[in-house]
């Protein structure tokens, strides 16, 4: 039985819980890269819970906007390096006002009868709850950001495993199940119940080591293909005279691709890989540039596949991965779905510039592609075509892309990005451990290549088969397994994430309800 729920916090020991919040987001970042202590990940949720379960809904929206600000201000520090303070703290308190809601709704939600008796059923609830909000995350304001969620600080987990039958859902809601049984754990052990206490540790554990007897199947399924990845290593901060940074960063990937050529001798490779922006010019109006990426397509025997831009109007844009040959021909053609709002296009521009003069640097307004992240190409070795995954960038942390573009025939998929903006930060590591997880999520070779960094080549399994050291360039030669079957989660993984989203949405609804009820009749 679950004990009674708690009487009111004195003001003092509020402020104490609210604390204990904050410890637990500061905890939360250590689980994310660069740091990469997974198990942080329960502790804090389990922070996070015995701090809101001791508050009412007013304070528990505050501890749990503490928590966000602990968690998220570090990890997404990157945002300020790129854009400047005041985006940053425009992201993170966007991000603690969703967070929030969390500490709002336990309040209500653990004083509904059924969650009341069970330590299980508030671990369930708590979980659903936080997956729930997280999704919300994945979606709104203008299309969602959902970076920093806990299956993506879990490649290295059991856990991970979950995201081939589940998603990043069912992960999520994993990873806060294991953390609420802890807390838990910790309830029961202040009431002097040890074997309740010990039923809720042994359950935790087998929540997180549990997943790892899922099998993840790494075998090629319609042969393999040999890539060559890219990854130019940045362009250093003296450019020569007359080299505008456009010009550096094509001619580091050329040279590299030319070195490939060499080593392995024309057809050594199916297809070589740029990544995003390596290709800084309109293509339609540099036809120079066209002739060069021929010449380097027939030295390597392999079509191109580089990230580039197109320009439709003076001040429209699209951010896209053409698969280029020898002859200068666009075989195919991927438009990023997804463009980052503030950093690709500005929305609500004359209010952003009241906030900050960086509103002003996105000079061109990128526009969304409206076809699933699939480029065909011709594989001169087979005979045969090879479906790619085409997803550009921070696309990879959105579910619904890299499903449909494997749901759509993708034999593998290739995250193209660019992290030169970011320093040396965690960001790069971030974004490649969501490419982990986005692998084992889908049974696909994953080829994470960007233009300084973090690059990888992922097994289906989500393990990195090689990997190019951040800021130095660097050509990655590799023969990746083709499949065609789809997981559980390619097949349902929608249906997963609205079902977790729905039992977290309706338990808030009921348990706002109940608490009315409850006060009505105080009253």
């Amino acid at each position: 039985m679950l004990d009674a729920v708690p009487a009111p916090a004195s003001p003092r020991m509020r402020l104490v819980w609210v604390a204990v919040a904050a410890t637990g987001g500061g905890v939360g970042y250590l689980a994310f890269p660069g740091i990469g202590l997974w198990p942080a990940g329960m502790m804090a949720i389990a922070a996070l819970m015995c701090a809101v379960d001791r508050l009412g809904s007013a304070m528990g929206y505050l501890a749990a906007c503490t928590f966000a600000l602990t968690l998220f201000g570090p990890l997404l520090w990157w945002s300020a390096i790129a854009a400047g303070v005041w985006p940053w703290a425009l992201l993170v308190a966007m991000t603690m006002s969703l967070v929030g809601l969390v500490g709002l709704a336990w309040p209500w939600v653990r004083r509904l009868p059924g969650i009341r008796r069970s330590r299980v059923l508030g671990a369930v609830a708590f979980a659903a709850i936080w997956a729930g909000v997280e999704e919300l995350r994945a979606v709104v304001p203008l299309g969602g950001f959902p970076w920093g969620r806990l299956a993506f600080a879990q490649a290295d987990s059991p856990m991970a495993h979950l995201a081939w039958l589940g998603g990043a859902p069912l992960t999520s809601f994993a990873v806060a199940f294991a953390g609420a049984l802890l807390a838990g754990t910790a309830a029961h052990l202040r009431l002097g119940r040890t074997w309740a206490a010990c039923g809720a540790a042994g359950l935790a554990v087998a929540v997180v080591v549990g997943p790892a007897a899922i099998g993840l199947d790494a075998r090629s399924e319609r042969g393999s293909m040999r890539v060559a990845a890219i990854q130019g290593g940045g362009e250093g901060d003296v450019l020569p005279e007359g080299v505008t940074r456009g010009r550096a960063v094509f001619d580091l990937h050329a040279r590299l691709t030319e070195d490939v050529a060499r080593q392995r001798g024309r057809g050594g490779v199916d297809v070589v890989l740029w990544p995003e922006d390596s290709v800084a010019f309109d293509l339609g109006a540099h036809r120079e540039v066209v002739e060069e990426l021929a010449a380097l397509a027939g030295a390597v025997g392999a079509p191109l596949l580089v990230g580039s831009t197109e320009y439709p109007t003076d001040t429209e844009r699209y951010n896209v991965s053409l698969l280029i040959d020898d002859e200068g021909r666009i075989l195919d053609r991927y438009a990023k779905r997804h463009p980052v709002p503030f950093g690709e296009y500005m929305p609500w521009r004359s209010l952003a510039r009241r906030v900050t003069a960086a509103a002003d640097r996105v000079t061109w307004e990128t526009l969304p592609g409206d076809e699933v992240g699939i480029v065909d190409l011709p594989v001169a070795r087979t005979g045969e075509a090879v479906a790619i995954g085409e997803i550009i960038c921070f696309e990879v942390a959105y579910d619904s892309l890299v499903r449909e573009a494997v749901a759509g025939g993708a034999q593998l998929v290739a995250v193209q990005t660019n992290n030169a903006s970011f320093g040396t930060s965690a960001e790069s590591e971030q974004q490649l451990a969501m490419s982990r997880l986005r692998a084992i999520e889908h049974g696909r070779s994953i080829i994470h290549i960007s233009t300084t960094g973090a690059s990888a080549v992922i097994s289906p399994a989500g393990i990195v088969l090689d990997a190019a050291p951040a800021h130095t360039p660097a050509a990655m030669v590799d023969t990746v397994p083709l499949r065609t079957s789809l997981t559980p989660a390619t097949r349902h993984g929608r249906t997963v994430g609205w079902g977790i989203s729905a039992l977290g949405g309706g338990l808030f609804v009921v348990g706002a309800i109940h608490s009315l009820g409850r006060t009505r009749r105080r009253s």
